[in-house]
């Protein structure tokens, strides 16, 4: 899979550092704390520690001694009884633990097809274990969504240096764009329609896998997937992006 993940921006690791946060993230505990933080503050300066204590579901008391340890670590300002704020590095640290249990649960649920009601706890346990080049990497797969499919969270931008539409036309093509005969590796799957998504991912059009364009006859796309041949229809084939070192040809 490395073959197609970019490497992490200099701009977004110099933010990290100068606020004093290591390239690891802090663990998923008091990740999900920081996640309560910000769901619970809605635009308020502080949260109350009932009510983070509500969202995570343990009793207050457990609240307030994990608050009273991202206070110690740089992550929040905590204060007795009238609740907490983040400071700039726990806001930035926020930024990350929020975008990827969204685009986690957008995966979950727009790729894999999890029950509502069970989306929300498996992200909490997938989010944990991206890195940023892979969730960077499903957000272009996903089209960029905007919101949290179980509550409408709105999703972080990432802190690369670019728009989004910047990020999803980055160094790639349609694979319709290949020439015939020549070799690509898949950048990612986007499209509006998830069912076409699904499809496609099951079908094994994933990041990092090395496709080449074998032939074009009637509308269909004959492309080489490993050690098979698979025939796909030029809107299908639309839909996937791919990065290689021919560059494009003419788009069939």
């Amino acid at each position: 899979m490395e073959a197609s993940l970019e490497p992490r921006p200099r701009r977004a690791r110099n933010v990290f550092r100068a606020l004093g946060i290591e390239e690891e993230f802090i663990g998923s505990h008091l990740e999900n704390y920081l996640l309560a933080i910000w769901v619970t503050t809605e635009g308020r300066k502080s949260a109350r520690t009932n009510d983070i204590a509500q969202w995570l579901k343990v009793a207050p008391s457990s609240a307030t001694e994990m608050l009273q340890k991202l206070a110690e670590e740089g992550y929040v300002d905590y204060t007795p009884y009238k609740g907490v704020r983040l400071t700039a590095k726990g806001y930035a640290m926020s930024v990350r633990v929020v975008r990827r249990h969204c685009i986690a649960e957008r995966f979950l649920t727009d790729i894999v097809g999890v029950p509502p009601e069970d989306v929300h706890e498996q992200a909490h346990k997938l989010e944990h274990a991206f890195t940023d080049e892979v969730e960077q990497e499903i957000c272009r797969m996903l089209n960029r969504p905007v919101d949290c499919p179980d509550d409408a969270i709105p999703i972080p931008k990432c802190f690369k240096p670019m728009t989004c539409d910047e990020c999803i036309a980055e160094g790639d093509l349609l694979l319709t764009g290949v020439h015939k005969g020549a070799s690509a590796t898949v950048s990612h799957v986007a499209s509006d329609d998830e069912a076409a998504v699904r499809r496609l991912i099951a079908m094994g059009f994933k990041p990092g896998l090395d496709v080449s364009v074998l032939d074009v006859v009637e509308g269909v796309l004959l492309v080489g997937v490993e050690e098979r041949r698979v025939a796909l229809s030029i809107g299908d084939a639309s839909l996937i992006h791919v990065v290689t070192d021919s560059g494009p040809a003419v788009v069939f």
